[in-house]
C-alpha cells in the first residue's frame, strides 16, 4: 500500500475511535502527539482502568506520555495531589477522563506546555537551544570531586561497626535542590565503583533521560493489590538488575583481565559506564544501556509471573512465604555480582563495590494500599544489607520527605517505633565549582566581576555548564531560565505565576535578602528547597530536623532583580500599579512575617537590608538609556553604581542634597575636615546584587570584603556583632584592590528609645579599626560611611553630628580615620527615597510586630492582647504589663520610656543646629 495512503487510513483510524472525538479541535496530527499506535492501545486501557480516579488517571498517562517521547511538550505532574489541583482548574478535562474519550483529552491545549513569543503567537515551546546545551554541559570534563559523596557512603557504611546494630538498610536519600550536580556528582563516582543508574524522570525536559522500560515495569505494577505483591515485585527488578549488571561486567572483566590488580576494579567500573553513556540524547539513552534495561524488563516480569504463580498457591499460608524465594534470588543474585568484583580479595567493611542509583525515584512513592514501590523496594534492600552495595534515591522535585518519611509516616512499623533506623538524608554538593577564580592581587577590573560571564559561573553548576555549552540565545537568555527555575515552571512569562503564589516569591526574595526560618514547621522549608531552589545544608532522617539556606549564587539574584525591579522602577519613579502590589517588596516581608514561619530578627536588620537594597535597584534604572551592544553586558543593565547614585536613590532628592554637603565627623586630617560627603565620595563605586549572612566575626575586612565584591555581595553582620549591623563594601576607582576598599557601616534600630535624637555612642561603636575592617597597620585608610536606621522612630529626619566635637572648640577631632556619619529617623516617605506614602502603614506595622513577641501576638485576636500581656509582667511598655500590680495612674496607652543615657552621650540636632547657627551669626 502506498505510503500516504496507509498513513490517511491510520490517522482516520485513530480520530474515529470516540464519537466526542469528530471535532476538528480534536483532530491532531498523531505525529505531533508522539504516540504510536501500539501505545495508544496503551494509554486507552489505562484510562478505561483508572477512569473512576482522574487525578491519578491524568497523572499516569502524562507520565507514560512524556515517558515514550521525552515529552517536552507535554505537562507533567510531580503527584495525583498536583493533578487534583490542575484538574479543579480545568473542570472539563473530568468529563473527558470519565467518559473514557483518550483523543478529546489529549486535544486539550491545556495538556501541552507553550510559551508566547515576541511575536505574541502561542507555539510550543521546544527551546532547542537549550536542550542542545545541556546535553553538551552534561559531556564536558567533570569539575570538582564525587569524595563527599563517597565519604558520606563509607561514613554511614561504617555504622554497623560503630555500634549501630539497628541500621534498616544501606540506603540513602540523595536530595538537594535543582541544579547542584547531584546526577553529574554520582556519574563521575561511577568512574571509580561501579554504579547502576535508573532514571525514573517524568517531567517534561528532565535530564539524564529516562530508562523508559523500568519505568513502564513499575507503571505496570502500581495496581498491586497487597503490600506482598508489590515487595515481589520490587525483589524481582531487584534480582534482574543484579543478574544483569552480572552478564555484562563479565563480559568488561575479561576485557580488562591484562590489568593490574589493584586498578581492576575502577577499570571495570569506568568502562561499564562510558557504555552506559554512550549515545546519550535528550530523547533518550544508547543503544547499550536500553539494551540492558529491556532485558531488566524482561528478566523481572518472567520472574515476576512465576512468582505470582507460586504466591497464589501459598495464598493459604503466611504471606512470608510469598515472597521468600524472590528475596533468596535477590540475595544470590547480589552475592554473586559482589563475589564478581572482588577482584583484589574481600571487600574493607567500609568500602561499597556497587552503588545503584535511582535517580527521581520520587516517582516510585505513590501509596498504594497503604504502601508504595519505594517502602517495597527499600524493603527488599534490607535482605542485602550486609553485602558492600549502597544505593542512593535521587530526588529534586519531589517532595524531600517522599523518599526519607519521618518515622511516624514510614511503611515499616519497626521504624516508625524506632526499633531500626535510616540513614540521614546526603545533601552536601559544593557550589562555585565551575568558577574563574578571582585573584585578590591580579588588578581585576570592576566590570569584570559584574559581567554576565563571571556571574552565571558563580553557585551552582547548572547556570555555568548551560552557559558554557549554549549559543548567543541561550546566553543571552540565562537570566530568564534562572527566573523559571525559580519559579518552578518552563514558562519564561512569570508574571501569570506571580499573583496569589507566595513561595515562587519567597524564593526569589530568599536569593536577595539572607532570611531564616523559626523552624516550628519545616514543610516551607521543605518545599522551598525541592521547587524554588533553596539549598539544604542539612537534615536529620524524615527531615524531622533541617538547616537550609538561600547562599550567596549572584545569577539567581540577578535573576531576582529583573523580576522585582521592573515591577517596581522606571527611570528612578516608582511602577506602582495594583496588579503589582503582591511583588513589593514591603508588602511580600509583611506576609511573609504574618503567614509563615520565616523569621525576620526583631531589630529590622532584614527590613533594613530590604530597604538598602531597594535604593540599590532604584539606582540601576537612572539614566537607563539605551548603549551599543559592545557594553551592553555591564553598563546597560546598570550592575555598578556610585555612592552618590546610592545615597540619592535611598534618601530622594531632598534629603541627599543636604547629605552630600556634610563635612566628616572624624577626620583623620585637618585638609579632610573641609571635604564634603560627595567629594570624599566623588570616586567610590558599588557594587552588590545580594546579601550574605556572616556567621564569623573575624570576615569584617578589607580583604574579605574585597571578595564579597567580587561575587556582588553585602553582609549582613554575624549575629552579637558589636555596634554595627550590615556593612555594604564600597570599592574606590574601578581595580579591585585590598587598599582600595572601604564601607558603608550600617547600624538598625528598632525600638522607640532611638528617635530624631542623634546619639553620639552609636556612632562611636562604629569605630572601623576596633570592627576590624582595617588592620591595625592601615595607616592611610579611605573614608567611611556610618549610618544609623532609627526605624521606629514616629518622626522623621536625615542629619547628621555636627563636624565640631569639642565644646571649646570648632575644630574636628583627629582620629587614624576619617568618617561621615547620617543619623535616619522614621522608616517613613520623608527619610526614604524607596517608601511611598502607602507603605509607610505596612513598614510601621511590621516593625511593630517584630518588637513584640511575634509567634504569640500575631495569632491572638486583638481583643485579648491585654489578657495576654498581663501574662507577661513587666517585659514590655505596654500598660496591660503592669495594671495588675503597679499604681500606673493615668498614662495613657503605653508607660513612659526612660532614656537612662549620659548627657554627653548624644545630641538633640534642633539644638546643635541652633547653636552652630548662633556661632555663625
Amino acid at each position: 500500500m502506498d505510503t500516504d495512503v496507509s498513513d490517511n487510513v491510520h490517522k482516520r483510524a485513530f480520530y474515529d475511535e470516540d464519537q466526542a472525538d469528530t471535532s476538528k479541535k480534536a483532530r491532531l496530527d498523531p505525529d505531533d502527539l508522539q504516540i504510536s499506535p501500539k501505545n495508544h492501545v496503551i494509554l486507552k486501557d489505562t484510562l478505561s482502568h483508572l477512569s473512576i480516579n482522574p487525578p491519578l488517571a491524568l497523572y499516569t498517562l502524562l507520565s507514560l506520555i512524556h515517558g515514550w517521547s521525552g515529552g517536552s511538550s507535554w505537562r507533567t505532574f510531580q503527584d495525583p495531589a498536583e493533578a487534583n489541583e490542575f484538574l479543579d482548574e480545568h473542570p472539563r478535562l473530568i468529563k473527558h477522563i470519565k467518559d473514557n474519550t483518550l483523543n478529546a483529552l489529549l486535544a486539550e491545549e491545556c495538556l501541552r506546555i507553550r510559551t508566547i513569543p515576541e511575536d505574541g503567537k502561542q507555539v510550543i515551546n521546544s527551546d532547542v537551544q537549550g536542550t542542545n546545551a545541556t546535553l553538551i554541559s552534561w559531556t564536558t570534563p567533570f569539575k570538582g570531586s564525587p569524595d563527599p559523596l563517597l565519604i558520606t557512603i563509607r561514613q554511614y557504611m561504617q555504622l554497623p561497626d560503630q555500634g549501630v546494630d539497628n541500621l534498616y538498610a544501606r540506603c540513602a536519600a540523595f536530595t538537594q535542590s535543582s541544579g547542584t550536580g547531584k546526577s553529574r556528582m554520582n556519574d563521575e563516582l561511577a568512574k571509580r565503583i561501579v554504579c547502576i543508574p535508573v532514571g525514573l524522570a517524568t517531567t517534561p525536559g528532565a535530564f539524564p533521560p529516562s530508562d523508559r522500560m523500568a519505568i513502564h515495569y513499575f507503571q505496570s505494577q502500581l495496581n498491586q493489590a497487597s503490600k506482598e505483591s508489590q515487595m515481589i515485585s520490587a525483589s524481582c527488578f531487584m534480582h534482574a538488575l543484579f543478574v544483569t549488571a552480572h552478564n555484562r561486567l563479565e563480559l568488561i572483566a575479561k576485557e580488562v583481565a591484562n590489568v593490574q590488580e589493584g586498578d581492576k576494579l575502577q577499570e571495570v567500573a569506568s568502562r561499564f559506564r562510558e557504555k552506559m553513556s554512550q549515545g546519550i540524547s535528550f530523547t533518550g539513552h544508547g543503544t547499550y544501556r536500553v539494551e540492558f534495561f529491556k532485558e531488566v524488563h524482561q528478566k523481572a516480569t518472567a520472574n515476576l509471573g512465576s512468582a505470582m504463580v507460586k504466591s497464589r498457591s501459598n495464598e493459604s499460608h503466611s504471606p512470608s512465604r510469598s515472597i521468600h524465594g524472590p528475596m533468596t534470588n535477590l540475595r544470590e543474585s547480589a552475592t554473586q555480582l559482589v563475589k564478581l568484583l572482588s577482584f583484589d580479595g574481600p571487600t574493607p567493611s567500609d568500602q561499597p563495590l556497587v552503588i545503584v542509583c535511582f535517580d527521581e525515584a520520587h516517582t516510585l512513592t505513590d501509596v498504594h494500599e497503604g504502601t508504595s514501590f519505594f517502602f517495597e523496594l527499600r524493603r527488599a534492600l534490607r535482605t542485602i544489607r550486609a553485602e558492600p552495595i549502597f544505593t542512593l534515591f535521587l530526588s529534586t522535585t519531589g517532595s524531600l520527605e517522599q523518599l526519607s518519611p519521618p518515622p511516624y509516616a514510614d511503611a515499616s512499623e519497626r521504624v516508625g517505633k524506632l526499633h531500626l533506623q535510616m540513614c540521614p538524608p546526603i545533601c552536601l554538593t559544593p557550589l562555585d565549582v565551575l568558577a574563574e577564580k578571582f585573584n585578590p592581587r591580579g588588578g581585576w577590573q570592576l566590570s569584570t566581576v559584574a559581567s554576565t560571564r563571571h556571574i552565571v559561573h558563580l553557585g551552582r553548576p547548572l547556570f555555568a555548564s548551560r552557559y558554557d555549552a549554549g549559543d548567543l540565545e541561550v546566553r543571552e537568555n540565562i537570566f530568564d531560565f534562572a527566573l523559571t527555575k525559580l519559579f518552578c515552571t518552563h514558562d519564561r512569562d512569570v508574571s501569570k505565576l506571580a499573583q496569589g503564589k507566595q513561595e515562587p516569591l519567597l524564593a526569589c526574595l530568599g536569593v536577595r535578602i539572607p532570611f531564616d526560618f523559626k523552624r516550628l514547621d519545616y514543610s516551607l522549608e521543605r518545599r522551598l528547597v525541592s521547587h524554588h531552589m533553596r539549598l539544604l545544608l542539612y537534615a536529620e532522617p524524615g527531615f524531622t530536623s533541617l538547616v537550609t539556606a538561600s547562599a550567596s549564587e549572584p545569577v539567581l539574584a540577578e535573576a531576582a532583580y529583573k523580576f522585582f525591579c521592573r515591577r517596581r522602577w522606571i527611570d528612578g519613579n516608582f511602577s506602582y500599579n495594583k496588579e503589582h502590589t503582591a511583588v513589593q517588596p514591603y508588602h511580600l516581608l509583611d506576609r511573609a512575617f504574618t503567614q509563615t514561619d520565616v523569621d525576620l530578627g526583631t531589630r529590622g536588620e532584614i527590613l533594613a537590608a530590604t530597604l538598602l537594597m531597594d535604593a540599590r535597584d532604584r539606582a540601576t534604572t537612572y539614566n537607563s538609556k539605551r548603549v551599543t551592544r559592545a557594553d551592553a553586558d555591564v553598563a546597560a543593565k546598570r550592575r555598578i553604581i556610585s555612592v552618590e547614585q546610592f545615597l540619592k536613590a535611598l534618601l530622594g532628592d531632598e534629603n541627599f542634597n543636604r547629605v552630600a554637603k556634610f563635612n566628616p565627623t572624624v577626620v583623620r586630617t585637618s585638609s579632610d575636615s573641609k571635604k564634603s560627603l560627595k567629594d570624599a565620595f566623588k570616586h567610590a563605586n558599588i557594587y552588590f546584587t545580594h546579601f550574605i549572612k556572616a556567621h564569623s566575626f573575624e570576615v569584617i575586612n578589607q580583604e574579605y570584603l574585597l571578595l564579597a565584591i567580587s561575587r556582588g555581595a553585602a553582609i549582613i553582620c554575624a549575629d552579637n556583632f558589636g555596634g554595627i549591623d550590615i556593612i555594604i563594601p564600597t570599592l574606590i576607582g574601578s581595580v579591585l584592590k585590598k587598599e582600595m576598599v572601604s564601607a558603608i557601616l550600617v547600624q538598625v534600630k528598632n525600638s522607640r528609645q532611638f528617635t530624631t535624637t542623634i546619639k553620639r555612642s552609636l556612632f562611636t561603636a562604629m569605630n572601623p579599626y576596633t570592627c576590624g575592617l582595617f588592620d591595625a597597620e592601615v595607616t592611610e585608610p579611605n573614608p567611611v560611611l556610618r549610618t544609623v536606621l532609627a526605624l521606629a522612630s514616629e518622626r522623621s529626619v536625615v542629619e547628621t553630628l555636627p563636624a565640631a566635637t569639642c565644646h571649646s572648640s570648632r575644630i574636628a577631632r583627629t582620629e587614624k580615620f576619617t568618617a561621615y556619619d547620617v543619623w535616619c529617623a522614621g522608616a517613613l516617605c520623608t527619610t526614604f527615597g524607596v517608601i511611598n506614602k502607602q507603605e509607610e502603614g505596612i513598614l510601621g506595622a511590621l516593625l511593630v510586630n517584630m518588637r513584640d513577641s511575634r509567634d504569640v501576638v500575631r495569632k491572638t485576636d486583638e481583643a485579648l492582647l491585654p489578657t495576654l500581656r498581663q501574662m507577661q509582667p513587666c517585659s514590655s511598655t505596654y500598660q496591660d504589663h503592669y495594671k495588675n500590680w503597679v499604681d500606673t495612674g493615668d498614662v495613657g496607652e503605653e508607660l513612659k520610656t526612660v532614656t537612662l543615657v549620659d548627657e554627653e552621650s548624644f545630641v538633640d540636632v534642633a539644638e546643635e543646629l541652633e547653636e552652630s547657627e548662633a556661632a555663625d551669626a
